[in-house]
């Protein structure tokens, strides 16, 4: 973890750690607001506010040190082609560095079946999207534009 990445999270759990004690000193000094007040639904705000930009702050922390995997594109390795054999079983074919690799995927294991001399299936022109995410659009432009 990189040293920014380890400070940014120390401090952001020293105060979280903290704000309850300045809340309650708050509490302490002034009477207990009114639930239902404008005031208390301006503080929800600002607290829901804060959490929102402290989630996408996050995020991008993680995404700019390379931790978010599921977040980045990997552009040298690339599963060119899958297809499900059983429940947790498949045979996949993945592009590495130009050459394609076609392996069997269990649940407790990635087995090496057969590795191409050259591409079988050209990764450039698959389609970007799967059929199932095609019909899903198609589904969804229906209903938008039968509603209108």
């Amino acid at each position: 973890m990189p040293h920014v990445l380890r400070r940014c999270l120390f401090w952001l759990g020293a105060i979280t750690l903290a704000l309850p004690h300045w809340a309650y000193a708050e509490s302490a000094q002034s009477p207990a607001p009114v639930v239902g007040t404008s005031g208390h639904l301006l503080s929800m705000t600002v607290g829901l506010l804060l959490i929102i930009v402290l989630i996408f702050a996050l995020a991008w922390l993680l995404r700019r040190f390379g931790q978010g995997g599921l977040f980045m594109q990997q552009k040298s390795i690339k599963i060119v082609a899958a297809l499900a054999l059983g429940t947790r079983e498949r045979i996949v074919v993945v592009d590495v560095g130009g050459k394609q690799i076609l392996l069997g995927v269990t649940a407790r294991e990635i087995n090496t079946l057969y590795v191409f001399d050259e591409p079988v299936i050209d990764a450039e022109s698959l389609p970007a999207s799967s059929e199932f995410s095609r019909k899903l659009m198609a589904v969804l432009n229906k209903k938008s534009g039968g509603g209108t």
